[in-house]
């Protein structure tokens, strides 16, 4: 198997991110996304986000020719390993993930790609839907062989680039072991760079994603209820998350005071962990 030749499926912040990426690491990434505008724009270097050190990158792959963008799902047939990263909002009617893209990518994939090839959930997901798709997969594809790994980002916004290069782990989330060694050596470089990989069960991986957003909106939560007493009862609370933050237990990340948590995550992942619990 050729482990450069790399899909990346749903074009969006974390998608575009994980693929430029990866095409500094030397894959050759093909980029499949439905907005035909958006890859057409891409393809002639114009972002349609900003993040720090994106259009630098951008630039490279293209000028190496590491990168390019469709609106079809013809050139992922040559590809072995196939990261999924589309949209998963919320379900206004139950609370949860809205899953219905991310079925239909899994149905365009599976009708294309080469057998043996490696899914990569990278969108957020119910606890539970990476096996659902591995069975999906397995019951209308039999011939096809394909594999399916969860494997959860942790990009902040305005960060997301650093985070990726200098990622806190890497979790991979598995029933074959072939496919989770597979997995690794896409990250082979963070591996030898000493960065811990959790290697587990889907079940394990869709948890830590959730787990990790759901407590850094607590402390979000928390540290604006601190301010809410200190103000009332007298103090700085400035001070006070300084001297709570120096706790190695508790952390000085996620500990500013402020309007609450918002954004694309913290909102609809603790509203999905909440209906699943």
């Amino acid at each position: 198997m050729n482990f450069d030749s790399t899909a990346v499926i749903g074009v969006g912040y974390v998608g575009l991110v994980y693929a430029l990426g990866l095409a500094r690491l030397g894959n050759s990434v093909v980029c499949v996304d439905v907005d035909r505008d958006k890859m057409n724009a891409l393809e002639s270097g114009i972002l349609p986000i900003f993040e720090e050190g994106l259009q630098t990158l951008l630039d490279e792959a293209l000028a190496s020719k590491a990168i390019r963008f469709s609106s079809d799902y013809d050139g992922v047939s040559k590809c072995d390993v196939l990261f999924v990263a589309v949209g998963t909002p919320t379900d206004p009617n139950t609370g949860n993930a809205n899953l219905q893209y991310l079925y239909s990518a899994m149905e365009s994939i599976a009708g294309v790609a080469t057998p043996g090839s490696i899914i990569v959930i990278k969108s957020t997901v119910p606890i539970g839907t990476t096996m659902t798709l591995q069975k999906k997969l397995d019951a209308e594809f039999p011939d096809r062989s394909l594999m399916v790994v969860s494997n959860p980002e942790f990009l902040r916004e305005a960060r997301a680039v650093d985070d990726f290069f200098n990622p806190d782990r890497i979790v991979i989330g598995g029933s074959d072991p072939q496919a989770i060694e597979r997995i690794r050596h896409v990250y082979r470089k963070f591996e030898e760079d000493g960065v811990p990989f959790v290697t587990c069960d889907f079940y394990t991986a869709e948890t830590i994603k959730y787990a990790a957003n759901a407590f850094l909106a607590t402390k979000l939560t928390f540290i604006n209820e601190i301010a809410n007493l200190t103000e009332v009862l007298g103090g700085d609370i400035q001070a006070v998350a300084y001297g709570l933050g120096l706790d190695k237990r508790v952390g000085d990340q996620f500990l500013k005071v402020g309007p609450g948590y918002g954004g694309s995550c913290f909102p609809k992942d603790t509203l999905a962990l909440a209906t699943i619990a």
